[in-house]
């Protein structure tokens, strides 16, 4: 089995399992929510913020980490998603709709997706940040990407196989941001 055929049968399981809850109205706030916090990365811009707040030293390190993870997952999702072309769930003739055409399970306050599906944008980048800041805070912010992650399944905006790879990328990215931050700054 090819892992394209195998990433399509995991991506067909977990569509069955979302559409028995899809529709439900707290499964839409709570996709419309987390999806939100996970736009333009402005939940990771909050944290920095504080962080630049509560560690007023170590601003260069901080900046270096987080610009890491913004520039790093944006480049590396432009030419994944320029490559792969992958359409989004239940949009099967137009990646670019118009926000009248997009599923009607999407609260209306959720702001539409208009390019390619693979790979999740919003997951590699809460898991790029969320791995730089979990280091500076020791809070582990992984959760919230997960969630974040979720929702974008959730909304129907991604395959759970886009998700996936968005997650591991960020993660992996945002590694690397933090051993290069530590030879840097340390």
């Amino acid at each position: 089995m090819d892992p394209f055929e195998f990433a399509d049968q995991v991506d067909t399981r977990v569509d069955e399992i979302i559409a028995k809850f899809k529709d439900k109205k707290s499964v839409r706030i709570f996709s419309g929510v987390f999806s939100n916090l996970g736009d333009y990365g402005l939940i990771w811009a909050v944290i920095y913020l504080y962080l630049l707040i509560a560690k007023p030293n170590e601003w260069k390190k901080l900046t270096f980490k987080i610009s890491w993870a913004g520039f790093t997952v944006l480049f590396m999702n432009k030419v994944a998603k320029s490559v792969f072309k992958r359409r989004r769930p239940d949009k099967s003739k137009e990646i670019e709709l118009l926000p009248s055409q997009v599923d009607a399970t999407r609260p209306k306050w959720v702001r539409p997706s208009t390019s390619s599906s693979f790979p999740s944008g919003h997951s590699a980048a809460a898991f790029a940040a969320s791995t730089v800041l979990s280091h500076e805070l020791n809070i582990d912010l992984h959760l919230l990407s997960i969630l974040i992650a979720i929702s974008r399944v959730t909304i129907g905006d991604h395959h759970a196989s886009d998700v996936l790879v968005g997650a591991f990328e960020g993660y992996v990215l945002g590694l690397l941001g933090n051993k290069i931050a530590g030879i840097v700054f340390d």
